[in-house]
């Protein structure tokens, strides 16, 4: 690659940062966006109305980007092969629109159908465009894929690009990991000399480094299934062409290195889902669909049940994606029997992961709940502090729930909803999703608190002055907790405020240098 082409790629890649990030801010002041909130509740984890049309400030540059470039030659860039080409338009111009219908708060498509129509634009690529996984080469060996490359390849395509989906669940997480994989597969193209993908690569990590200013902790808009389901189809279809459809194509162990973190995201949960079913009594078949169930249990919400913020369980997931990277760009050079401890070292580094969160308690431990009742006997139970947990989404109650401490036993109730008459409350926690509803959720709050003659605890985006004004006069102990709630600081503020007699009377549950740490809190 000479200099000039050198040049006009990072002119590109700066260009395209700039384009970006001027898109996202035009659809955030644009009316339309209110057709595409994110509303918290469910299993959500964000805490604020979110837009989630923000992959659209990516999906329209690239288009536009991407027919000039194929056919004006734009700034004597090296085009793409033609059958990569069609691939490449046909698959975003489809998978946007999957996106695009399932982002719009007005239309609800079931995840079956959105499956059944990824699946349909994976074997119209295919068929069109004649990128598939015809060959694979390991270790020196060049095996013919035969019938199974079809499916193979569509199996790769759709898993891909719903794994980057799925990973999309903290703020920047999905954009950072694929940003990560584009520049490892521009690295890899470079060293082939495929300049086409590189620019390619160059194009697409400039318009994610732009919409990234937006989605960073705390995020003003959302990736949305519309950028998620482009970037996944994308990266799914260049690993195929690095691997399969070039004339020096790389070792097959090189496609999934790259997607190295959403693919054992995937794995994980799939595994974790069928070995907690198995531990419940269920069937064999009975356990392999319930892996398909979506919950609050990867490894992203157990970072965050440990206590990181959004920003940093980015930033732990990342230098993993990026390792995973490394090792698939050392494979690409060294390609014999040594890539084998490169990727045992690697397997080995993921199970370290996993073990440190606790993924293989359903292998260690059938029986959970009689392992836990051993544990805790039952007189330690009996001398827990019952709290009234008012108003929580169920990503919330998960996140409560599993991170396991002795000290507190949480009684969830909905608003205007009675908690049990016979248990003494040590506090009453109410979670406020929206100041207009503050009112009516501080007056049940108020009710308990004062029925049960134990401190209040009101968790909000922001408080309303009458709230402070309310508590202060009725003399109500009161703790006002900010959002973001961070569970391991939260319990810590609890004990202390409820059990310990803290006298706080407002409290911003932040991360600081100065969290307060109990040592007999905690995951065990």
């Amino acid at each position: 690659m000479g200099t000039n082409a050198s040049i006009s790629i990072i002119a590109l890649f700066g260009f395209s940062v700039l384009i970006s990030y001027v898109t996202a801010w035009l659809i955030l002041i644009s009316p339309a966006i209110r057709l595409f909130t994110d509303r918290p509740g469910g299993r959500k984890i964000h805490q604020k109305i979110t837009p989630r049309i923000g992959g659209i400030s990516i999906v329209i540059p690239f288009l536009l980007f991407a027919f000039i470039w194929h056919f004006s030659f734009f700034m004597n860039l090296q085009p793409l092969p033609s059958h990569l080409f069609i691939a490449v338009i046909l698959g975003s111009i489809g998978i946007t629109v999957v996106g695009l219908f399932d982002d719009i708060t007005l239309v609800s498509i079931p995840n079956s159908t959105k499956l059944v129509m990824e699946f349909f634009i994976a074997a119209l690529l295919i068929s069109i465009s004649g990128i598939k996984l015809d060959t694979i080469h390991f270790l020196g060996q060049t095996y013919n894929m035969g019938f199974a490359a079809w499916p193979l390849t569509m199996l790769w395509l759709v898993g891909i690009t719903n794994a980057i989906n799925i990973i999309d669940g903290v703020d920047g997480l999905a954009s950072a990991v694929s940003l990560v994989s584009l520049c490892t597969i521009g690295i890899l193209a470079h060293l082939s000399g495929d300049h086409s993908i590189v620019i390619f690569c160059a194009l697409c990590a400039g318009l994610i480094g732009g919409f990234l200013a937006h989605n960073i902790s705390p995020a003003r808009i959302f990736l949305g299934d519309t950028g998620s389901l482009f970037l996944g189809m994308m990266i799914g279809l260049l690993c195929v062409y690095l691997v399969s459809t070039t004339s020096n194509p790389y070792p097959v162990v090189i496609a999934p290195l790259i997607v190295g973190f959403p693919l054992v995201d995937v794995i994980v949960a799939m595994a974790r889902r069928f070995f907690r079913a198995i531990s419940t009594g269920e069937s064999f078949i009975r356990s392999l669909l319930k892996t398909m169930v979506a919950d609050n249990d990867h490894i992203h919400h157990r970072l965050l049940f440990r206590g990181l913020r959004h920003s940093q369980t980015t930033i732990v997931i990342t230098i993993y994606a990026v390792t995973t990277c490394a090792v698939a760009v050392v494979v690409s050079m060294v390609q014999d029997t040594s890539t084998l401890f490169f990727l045992i070292y690697l397997i080995l580094l993921t199970a370290w992961f996993a073990y440190k969160l606790d993924f293989f308690d359903s292998l260690t431990n059938l029986n959970q709940k009689s392992a836990d009742q051993k544990q805790k006997p039952e007189s330690k139970i009996k001398n827990r502090k019952n709290i009234v947990v008012l108003n929580a989404n169920e990503y919330l109650k998960h996140a409560l729930e599993f991170f396991k401490q002795d000290i507190f036993s949480l009684h969830f109730v909905e608003i205007g909803q009675k908690p049990d008459d016979s248990v003494k409350f040590s506090a009453v926690l109410v979670i406020n999703n929206h100041i207009d509803n503050q009112t009516e959720d501080l007056d049940q709050a108020i009710y308990l608190s004062t029925r049960f003659h134990c401190p209040l605890i009101l968790i909000a985006d922001e408080f309303a002055a009458s709230s402070f004004e309310r508590t202060k006069k009725l003399t109500l102990k009161t703790l006002f907790v900010r959002k973001p709630i961070y569970v391991p600081k939260l319990f810590n503020d609890l004990y202390l405020f409820a059990v310990n007699g803290d006298s706080a009377s407002m409290l911003d549950c932040q991360f600081t240098n100065e969290t307060r740490v109990l040592p007999f809190i905690g995951r065990k």
